[in-house]
């Protein structure tokens, strides 16, 4: 399974935009992670295509907004969150 790291500029609406570029050209996305890296945004996308990822990644490449373009290694996981996460984060903003 593909891993790509994408670095943003930081915007409403990039995230759309990029997944939106995928599923015009059909691929199927089995995570999308993003986190602030200063003023940028890093984007992490997992996919079962690789037959078609050069094509995708060049496109990728021609967005105005990206800076720059990681492929991870294939064994790369991204496992989801677990809820007493999410529930430690609700403690911390009510306090």
């Amino acid at each position: 399974m593909p891993v790509i790291t994408i670095t943003t500029r930081r915007h409403d609406g990039i995230i759309l935009s990029i997944a939106a570029l995928f599923s015009r050209r059909g691929f199927a996305l089995n995570g999308i992670a993003s986190r602030p890296a200063g003023e940028h945004l890093r984007v992490t996308i997992s996919t079962a295509e690789s037959a078609r990822l050069d094509r995708i990644l060049a496109q990728l490449a021609a967005m105005p907004d990206v800076l720059k373009i990681e492929s991870v290694s294939e064994d790369f996981v991204m496992e989801p969150a677990q809820p007493q996460g999410a529930a430690g984060l609700a403690m911390v903003a009510q306090a």
